[in-house]
């Protein structure tokens, strides 16, 4: 089973895993479009989280295999983008989810 099939499977077992949240706008920062949120306001999702599962093949596969722009010329190149990007990806998710206090 497939990542794709399995949340299939998930979201049609358990349908209120799934949910939109709301998150600030992004802002062009080099060239490329970040949504960082801003911590002094609270959780604009109101969402609770008791547990938090992140499929990081949405993040390598990005990274190694860019749409837009050129391959990475080495593993060590693959690895700095994919850290980058599953920094900006976890943060923005767990300050939606979370708020900054983690509450």
């Amino acid at each position: 089973m497939g990542v794709p099939a399995f949340y299939r499977w998930l979201s049609e077992k358990y349908p209120k895993i799934v949910s939109d949240v709301l998150e600030e706008r992004p802002f062009v920062l080099d060239g490329h479009p970040i949504c960082l949120p801003d911590a002094r306001q609270p959780n604009p999702s109101e969402l609770e989280c008791d547990n938090f599962y992140i499929d990081l093949n949405g993040v390598i596969h990005p990274c190694s295999h860019p749409e837009h722009g050129p391959q990475p010329k080495n593993e060590f190149e693959m690895y700095v983008r994919c850290l980058a990007f599953f920094c900006i990806y976890y943060i923005n998710i767990y300050f939606l989810i979370f708020g900054f206090f983690g509450f």
